[in-house]
């Protein structure tokens, strides 16, 4: 977030608030900073078969008048595997951008491509030239169309001009990142722009929401608070769990560690 002319990372504030919105997946945090409150939302959404994000950032004036941009970055390692590991590592990573969906395609090594794109409005700058530390400095960011070619640890950021007039007013701003094994990141962006179908980020974040709370079967009437709150999310985790890919269960999440009776589907 930048207010005015100081940027800093969301990392940066302490949060004041971080929980998972009940019997749902979405994570969310609250942070406030140089008079603005910072609500993040995070999720894998569960009606969209993609390997695929969404984060959403809502930012509410609380004092002041500066000028408000919102940053979305994203630094996935693409590389080579890291010392005969299967962990990639960040060497000849490749971006370009792609200004008919705004989105940026990353591959690598690793033989997959990322795509990232905006949710809602277009952009209003995309960059791969120095995002961390341009907006650590207060500045915009450059557009570019991509690396140029494989560089080491590319890293492609967007920045989102907010309207917020008023104390009380709200503005929202959002991003997705999706896996394409194929390494086609404009057809997974394609799908994931079908799923989205127009809705602004507010509208994603309701929809969501919405969509947990028709699966989540209502606990026992006479279940207190906290009771009724751990059996939302305990149906929510096992949901999260649940293995979709067809074939072996690579995304298994195991129980124990083998040779244990648990370790299966």
């Amino acid at each position: 977030i930048r207010v005015g002319t100081t940027g800093a990372w969301n990392p940066t504030d302490a949060p004041s608030l971080v929980e998972m919105l009940a019997g749902t997946g979405i994570v969310h945090v609250v942070r406030t900073t140089g008079g603005v409150q910072i609500d993040e939302y995070h999720f894998a959404p569960m009606g969209l078969s993609e390997t695929a994000s969404v984060m959403l950032v809502k930012v509410t004036r609380v004092s002041g008048s500066a000028a408000v941009d919102a940053f979305g970055i994203f630094n996935f390692h693409l590389g080579s595997p890291i010392g005969g590991s299967n962990q990639p590592g960040t060497d000849n990573e490749n971006i370009t951008y792609d200004g008919t969906n705004d989105a940026f395609y990353e591959s690598g090594p690793a033989g997959v491509t990322f795509a990232y794109a905006t949710i809602g409005a277009t952009s209003k700058f995309h960059s791969t030239q120095s995002v961390f530390d341009t907006v650590n400095a207060g500045s915009d960011l450059t557009n570019t169309a991509g690396t140029g070619g494989p560089v080491t640890d590319a890293v492609p950021g967007f920045q989102a001009g907010l309207t917020i007039t008023n104390v009380g007013d709200s503005a929202w701003a959002g991003w997705y990142a999706v896996e394409a094994a194929d390494t086609n990141g404009a057809a997974a962006v394609g799908r994931v722009k079908t799923w989205l179908n127009s809705r602004a980020p507010a509208q994603v974040l309701s929809d969501e929401q919405s969509a947990w709370a028709t699966w989540i079967t209502a606990p026992p009437s006479s279940a207190n608070a906290f009771e009724a709150a751990l059996a939302k999310q305990a149906q929510a985790e096992i949901r999260m769990a649940q293995v979709s890919e067809l074939g072996t269960a690579n995304g298994q999440i195991l129980a124990s560690i083998a040779p244990s009776q648990w370790n299966i589907t």
